[in-house]
């Protein structure tokens, strides 16, 4: 199951990149529910960097420690979990940022296998 959601910013692309490489500043301003989020490896958005977040959802605290996978500068934004069990059900959550007209698409996508139990 996919589970994406956007937004259009008028902004640059390079401005939301940049948010995302200052999130240790920016993560709690972001949204209400979120509450911690430190580097545990590495510093900035780079293949390999290792961060952890805490957040509520829907009531329920959820911690996570991911890896960044995969990063394109001004482009895209992918991570996984770090635990292989955890994984398994969340494959990666990534941020694409896209150029429009005036503005900047940022779409989030959630990758989740949750199998038959889904339906």
């Amino acid at each position: 199951m996919i589970l994406s959601d956007s937004v259009d910013i008028r902004i640059t692309p390079e401005r939301v990149f940049a948010f995302f490489e200052g999130m240790a500043d920016n993560y709690l301003h972001w949204h209400p529910d979120h509450l911690s989020f430190r580097w545990v490896a590495g510093r900035g958005i780079a293949e390999g960097g290792v961060f952890h977040f805490e957040q509520r959802i829907a009531g329920k605290l959820l911690r996570k420690t991911v890896r960044l996978t995969r990063v394109v500068p001004g482009r895209l934004i992918e991570f996984a979990p770090t635990n292989r069990l955890f994984r398994l059900f969340l494959p990666s959550i990534a941020f694409a940022i896209a150029p429009t007209a005036g503005s900047v698409r940022v779409r989030q996508t959630i990758r989740i296998r949750i199998g038959p139990l889904g339906a």
